[in-house]
Order: structure tokens, then C-alpha cells, then sequence
């Protein structure tokens, strides 16, 4: 039997000799695709010793103040041998008594990655600090982020539309700029049309949100994947229902063109705050206060009469508006009577007056401006931009569309990979000899899924849910069909892929004057009915177009057009005219030049391990075993087994920390045969429109990945390699492994010649091949001492 210790809040637990305590394991899998690794364990039942009982402060007498707070979770450590094998959490369930005596005290153990969904909670994205990313939102900076961008373009206006649609019209006769339309195109003569700078609302890089996650919740999540370009350049567009509200300025009227104030031992007028300062009541008291505001232009605006910083009356329109305020208890001796405008930026108050009166209607203050009154800077808090998701929906929603992994390396560090990565970190163990040959090992069918539908939030733009209408499917989304290598559909449920994300569809703009594209590509954000409607959270490429042939029209805070010739922010569902990288599930077409994006995040994180899961030779096995003290400290859930001659993931496992029983279910690793193995073909759903239409299905007949130039004689010595270029395989891992054979090209009619020597790839491994392509063997660089065979 292990020695087994078990902390609570650092202090060590009485156990019982035979009471077993078993840990519970598992990682994402064909049960659950979106399922990311955690412990936790079975009940685990403790004596009421009464040193156990001074831990828990005799939690069993709820008679006792300031007892042990059985609400929460309380920090644990459990050793085997003295050394740790698991830390995480406890709950204490209840408490056994008899005759008013306890007996024992129940307790369940979760890993740490439960700490991080607590830590995280309910909070919402927009309670993180963006105080670093708070601006002045005027037509100058929108026009920066909308050209050059700020923070090294980590922050910039895409060219995303959140009030009017868009044309582009180089005729000088098309002077369109309606409520809801605009001719962008810039016209060098006196109308003025264009992009309205009140219309965009910023964007910030995904990776500076995680930064931000990071820094407020004190854990820190590792590069693996995250670091990669794909991720780097994400963007979540920073839009929400209620930023029309965020972008309102309170300004109070000053500088009055005429001032006139009657009975001065009552009050004055201060032109610099605006404000008629009453001194004393007087017998007649001031009992009325009459306000009239001149404004020409649309835009809505609020109207408020303040008496020291509190509103007594307020009004909103978007024309003239005229307020009456009475005060039947007077006002007091030391009141100031102002009036304040609440508008967005770029209102404009063409006139204003206001009458203090006293009771006998008699006037004690006239003020009249009769120069207009710019609203044009607002200060602008990110916070208030962000759109409304949770901080876990986020990075669930991210981790799902990578097909990503995290796995706790401490209680504040967090290791986060693509899946393939995870399992080719893993290392294999001969377990043959510690398994319990003479019991039963059900050998079962891994469940079934016949189709498997990964979904956005339903759209509600304009495009996006045209796009649903005709297609019947939202743009992004993918549904698989499974389906064996003669077409039959696999037998099986359905399973859905859901994050908190929602698409848009762009739209590239065609010159009305002469029928040419342009190289311009816009998001518009508002409804069927053309009513103003943004998207719940959205991420997106941008890429960084020229205007210069197609030169864009700009309005700023003074009404006035500046012209746009030089770079535009606009949003892409690919991160680059090559199309490396999309936020998209299913192949779609790309607004910016047509093509089809085929590397979606299905074809790139999702394709290879679905058909390896619901492969034909796939079974689940289940196999007891008691593993020395030496693998069982060092063993992973991404290490792979060998029994037999068989080879074997781990799909979850259970450990009795008492009889030192493993009980193992597992999944037969299909890389690891030789045998010819049928297709799974993943059928992708099509759509209506022939523009949109997938591929057929695709087998697959080489891959690329990434490898070093130079090469070493050694496993060691090629650690120290750049991985810097590219070679082909035919294989089902992300990486080449034993027996995989090395090309120069996609079509495999090249054969790399390898010379016996060790080549450094991803993913910290090397590998070594002969001079046919063949891989003979594998060395991990990140194990112990510099490295090991795999």
C-alpha cells in the first residue's frame, strides 16, 4: 500500500488504514469533444480524530461560531510517498454522527482547473481593466484607427458600419449621405458624403484580452498555441447594444452672447460654468426657471436643468426643445441653476436661452448664446464597448474553436494546446507486466456520432441572416456528415459544437461609375429592417488594404470631408489573401477576392481527430492494472500505453490510492497499426447558393509540417535546431512518427533523404530519417535531462 497523505489548508488529515480514496481523470473525448481535462474524486470519508476534528472545527455542532465554512472550496494537496501527486480542492459534504458523537467527516477532491472556472465565476469581459485602452473619441483618433491604428495596431477602427449602408460611386453626381445610406467615394467637390466617423467603434487583439484575464485573475496561460500567429492576429470587434450610451458627452452651456441679471442681491451669472448663483431667497423666492434650446441637425439629444450636480428636469428630442421647470418650495441660498447638454459627439446646438423668474414671474437672470454649441470629443471607457459574454463563455468559446486543450501545471498556471500537440508531448509506457491478466476487459463500441454540427450564435445583421434564409445555415457554421468509406452514414447521435460567438458577412464594393470591384470590403451591423442591430460578441481578421486606387471620403466632427488614400482597416474572416487561417468552421467564400477558404478551423483542428475517433478499428477497452510508484508519479493522460503488442490512449482513469489499482478505460491508438485502415469521410453540408458551395469531401494524400533545414547526429543536438522550413507526409499525426515516410512535395513523388541524421520539428520533438524518407526513430526534447526516446 502507498503511504497517502492528504493536506486541507496545509494542514495534515487523519485517514483510515483501509478507506479507499480514488481519483478520477479524464480528457477530452469522442464522448464529449468540447470536454477539457480535470480531476476529481469519489467521496472520500476521513474519522472524526480529533485532530480532524480541530481542522474542521467541529464543523458536525452548528452551535459553534466562526466554525469551518463548509460553502466554499479549501485549498488541498494529496502525496503519495511525500510527494505530490495532486493538488486542487476540497468540499466538505457532511459529517457522520452518532449519539451526538461524530464519527467521520466526508469530503470530495477537484482539480485545479475547477479553481479557474471559480476564480472566474459569472464576471463579465467588461469588468477586466481596458483602462489602458480608453480614448477621446473624436473624428481625429477614429480616423488614426481607422488608418494607422493604435498600440502597433492592437487597437483600430475597422471599416464595420454600425449605422448606414454603404456604396461606392466615383461619378461627382452621386452625392448620396442619407440616414441610412452613404456614397463613400470621395468627391473632391463641395458635397460632402462618406464614412461618418460616428458610425465605427473600435476593435481589440484577442491575445491583448487574455493578457488583460490574466493580469486581473492572477494565472498566467502558456504560448503553445495562443502565441501562434493564427491566434495573435484575432480581433474582437468592441460593440455592444448599449454603446450609443457610452458615447455620450455631458456639456454645460457657456459663454453667453448676452447676459442679464435684474435684482442683484439675489444672485449671479458666472459665464465661465454657466451657472446663475442664487445668494439670497429673498421674500419672493425663485420659483421658476424657462429654457430654450435651438437645434437644426438629427442627431437626438437631452436637455437637463441642473441645480448643483442634480438633474430637475430633463428633456430629449432632436430639434428644438423648450423646458418649464417650476420650484414650489423655492431655492435654496447657495444653489447654482445651469443647464447641460447630453449628446454623442458631433451634435450641434445652434442657440439657447434661460429665464430665472421669481414668484411674482418677475425675471432675475436672462442668458442668450447665440453662437453654436459643439459636442465634438467624447472620452470613451473600452469597458463600456465591450460586448456582453462572460470571461469563461470567452475562453471556452476560443477553446473551442481551436479544438484546444488546458490542463493545470499549477494552481495559477494553465497549459493551453491544440489537441494534437497535447498527445504528441505524451510519452509511452510498457505497462504488460502490471496488468490484471485474469480479469474480464470489455472491449466496447466507442459512442457514435452520425452527424456533428458546429454552430455560431444565430445571426442577426442584415447579410448574415440573408445569408441563413437562402442557405438555410448561418455563414461559419459547419454540419458534418459521418459516413463510413461506402457512403453509409455512421449509426450514431447527433452532437453540437456550440460557441458564444456570432458571424458576419461582409460585402465588397463594386464602382456604380465604371462596374469595376474596388478593393473595399465592409461589415454593415443592422438588421432586416434596416434598424440598428449589433452582433453579440464578434471575432475577425483585418487586414490592411490600400485605398489609393479608390480613395474613400471621411466625415469628421465638423461636418466637414477629408479624403482617405492611404490604408484602411478592413474586416476578413481569413487573416491574409493566402488564407492561412479563418474564423470560420465550414469552407466559405471570402469576400475579399471570391476564393474559397478551405483551412477553416474544422479542416485545420477538427478534421483529423474526428476521423481518427469514429474510425472503423477504433474500440474502447477497459483494463485494470497496479502501476509502481515510478510511472504512476509521472504518468499523464497524454502518455500512451502498450500492452502486448498493442498500443493504447488514455481516455479516462480511475486511481485507488489505497489498493493501488488503476482502472483504465482506453482507446486503441490506430496510429500505431500498420493495417490498412477504411476512411471515415466527412461530408461537409452544402449550400443552395452555388457561390458558397463546399468541396467534396477531401482524402487527404499528404500534409505539411513544419521541420529544421539542418539536421544532427544526435537526438540531443538536434534540440538546439530552428524549425524553418516544410516537408510532406501521408500520415494521421501532426508530426511524422515511426515508420512514416518523408517527402519534398504535396504529391509525394519526392523522397526526402534524411540520412540517418535527427531533424528538430514542432512541437519540441525530433525526429530521425534515413536516407529513403523513412522515420526510424523519436526524441522528445522537453524530457528529463535534455531529452528521450519516445
Amino acid at each position: 500500500m502507498f503511504r497517502r497523505q492528504i493536506y486541507i489548508n496545509e494542514q495534515l488529515l487523519d485517514l483510515y488504514d483501509d478507506e479507499n480514496i480514488i481519483i478520477n481523470s479524464s480528457v477530452q473525448n469522442i464522448n464529449d469533444i468540447s470536454r477539457v481535462f480535470n480531476d476529481f474524486s469519489e467521496t472520500i470519508i476521513v474519522p472524526a480524530t480529533p485532530n480532524n476534528n480541530r481542522i474542521f472545527k467541529h464543523w458536525y455542532n452548528f452551535s459553534i461560531d466562526n466554525g469551518f465554512d463548509a460553502r466554499v472550496r479549501h485549498k488541498a494537496l494529496i502525496e503519495i510517498q511525500t510527494t505530490t501527486f495532486k493538488e486542487g480542492s476540497f468540499r466538505l459534504d457532511s459529517a457522520t454522527t452518532i449519539n451526538n458523537k461524530p464519527i467521520n467527516y466526508k469530503l470530495t477532491f477537484f482539480g485545479l482547473l475547477i479553481e479557474l472556472k471559480e476564480a472566474l465565476g459569472d464576471d463579465y469581459l467588461n469588468t477586466l481593466d481596458f483602462t489602458d485602452y480608453d480614448f477621446t473619441y473624436s473624428s481625429a483618433n477614429v480616423l488614426t484607427g481607422l488608418t494607422t491604428g493604435f498600440s502597433s495596431e492592437d487597437f483600430v477602427f475597422p471599416l464595420l458600419s454600425t449605422d448606414k449602408q454603404y456604396l461606392y460611386n466615383s461619378n461627382v453626381s452621386d452625392i448620396t449621405e442619407q440616414e441610412r445610406l452613404s456614397n463613400i467615394a470621395w468627391n473632391g467637390s463641395g458635397s460632402v458624403h462618406g464614412v461618418t466617423w460616428t458610425s465605427l467603434r473600435p476593435a481589440l487583439k484577442v491575445i491583448r484580452i487574455i493578457e488583460l484575464i490574466e493580469s486581473k485573475y492572477g494565472i498566467t496561460f502558456s504560448r503553445d498555441f495562443i502565441g501562434n500567429t493564427s491566434f495573435n492576429n484575432l480581433y474582437l470587434w468592441l460593440a455592444n447594444q448599449d454603446t450609443e450610451k457610452t458615447l455620450s458627452n455631458n456639456v454645460r452651456a457657456t459663454d453667453f452672447d448676452n447676459v442679464s441679471v435684474f435684482q442683484l442681491d439675489k444672485g449671479s451669472f458666472n459665464n465661465t460654468t454657466g451657472a446663475y448663483s442664487v445668494t439670497d431667497r429673498g421674500s419672493g423666492f425663485m420659483r421658476a426657471m424657462e429654457v430654450r434650446v435651438v437645434s437644426s441637425d438629427s442627431k437626438e439629444f437631452t436637455v437637463q436643468v441642473m441645480n448643483n450636480s442634480n438633474v430637475v428636469s430633463e428633456k430629449s428630442g432632436s430639434g428644438n426643445v423648450n423646458i418649464d421647470v417650476s420650484f414650489p418650495g423655492g431655492v435654496d441660498k447657495g444653489s447654482q441653476l445651469y443647464v447641460r447638454f447630453v449628446a454623442t459627439a458631433g451634435k450641434i446646438i445652434d442657440s439657447i436661452n434661460f429665464r430665472v423668474k421669481e414668484l411674482s414671474d418677475d425675471t432675475v437672470c436672462f442668458v442668450d448664446r447665440t453662437t453654436d454649441i459643439l459636442i465634438s470629443t467624447v472620452t470613451a471607457f473600452t469597458s463600456n464597448f465591450i460586448p456582453s459574454i462572460k470571461v469563461i463563455d470567452f475562453l471556452s468559446s476560443l477553446f473551442k474553436l481551436n479544438n484546444l486543450t488546458i490542463i493545470p501545471t499549477s494552481p495559477i498556471d494553465f497549459k493551453v494546446q491544440q489537441l494534437d500537440d497535447w498527445y504528441n508531448e505524451g510519452f509511452t509506457y510498457d505497462i504488460t507486466p502490471y496488468i490484471n491478466t485474469g480479469e474480464e476487459s470489455p472491449i466496447d463500441r466507442p459512442k457514435i456520432y452520425k452527424e456533428i454540427k458546429f454552430l455560431h450564435e444565430d445571426p442577426r445583421t442584415i447579410l448574415a441572416s440573408q445569408f441563413k434564409k437562402i442557405n438555410n445555415t448561418s455563414y461559419g457554421d459547419l454540419e458534418t456528415k459521418l459516413k463510413d468509406a461506402s457512403g453509409n452514414t455512421l449509426d450514431g447521435e447527433e452532437f453540437e459544437i456550440n460557441v458564444d460567438f456570432e458571424q458576419m458577412v461582409y460585402e465588397k464594393l463594386i464602382d456604380i461609375n465604371s462596374g469595376d470591384e474596388t478593393n473595399i470590403v465592409y461589415g454593415l451591423s443592422l438588421n432586416d429592417s434596416l434598424s440598428d442591430e449589433l452582433p453579440n460578441a464578434h471575432i475577425l481578421y483585418i487586414r490592411k488594404e490600400s485605398v489609393s486606387s479608390n480613395n474613400i471620403g471621411f466625415i469628421n466632427d465638423t461636418g466637414g470631408k477629408e479624403q482617405v488614400s492611404s490604408n484602411v482597416f478592413m474586416p476578413s474572416h481569413a487573416n491574409s489573401s493566402s488564407k492561412e487561417y479563418s474564423t470560420v468552421f465550414g469552407s466559405e467564400i471570402d469576400e475579399h477576392d471570391g476564393g474559397l477558404i478551405q483551412n477553416s478551423y474544422f479542416q485545420l483542428y477538427y478534421r483529423d481527430y474526428i476521423t481518427d475517433s469514429f474510425s472503423e478499428k477504433r474500440r474502447k477497452i477497459n483494463k485494470k492494472a497496479r502501476l509502481p510508484l515510478s510511472i504512476l508519479h509521472n504518468l499523464k493522460l497524454n502518455d500512451k500505453l502498450i500492452i502486448g503488442t498493442d498500443r493504447f490512449i488514455i481516455n479516462t482513469q480511475e486511481i485507488n490510492l489505497t489498493t493501488q489499482e488503476i482502472d483504465f478505460e482506453l482507446l486503441n491508438d490506430i496510429y500505431s497499426t500498420n493495417n490498412e485502415i477504411a476512411p471515415i469521410i466527412v461530408e461537409e453540408e452544402t449550400t443552395e447558393d452555388p457561390s458558397t458551395n463546399d468541396p467534396p469531401p477531401i482524402v487527404s494524400t499528404a500534409k505539411s509540417f513544419d521541420i529544421s533545414s539542418s539536421s544532427s547526429s544526435t537526438g540531443l543536438g538536434s534540440c538546439i535546431l530552428t524549425v524553418n522550413t516544410k516537408k510532406y507526409w501521408g500520415g494521421n499525426e501532426s508530426t511524422p512518427t515511426l515508420g512514416d515516410v518523408v517527402y519534398n512535395n504535396i504529391n509525394k513523388t519526392s523522397v526526402f533523404s534524411g540520412n540517418n541524421n535527427y531533424y528538430k520539428v514542432n512541437n519540441n520533438r525530433s525526429v530521425r530519417i534515413n536516407s529513403s524518407g523513412v522515420v526510424m526513430d523519436l526524441f522528445i526534447c522537453t524530457a528529463g535531462n535534455g531529452g528521450g526516446n519516445a
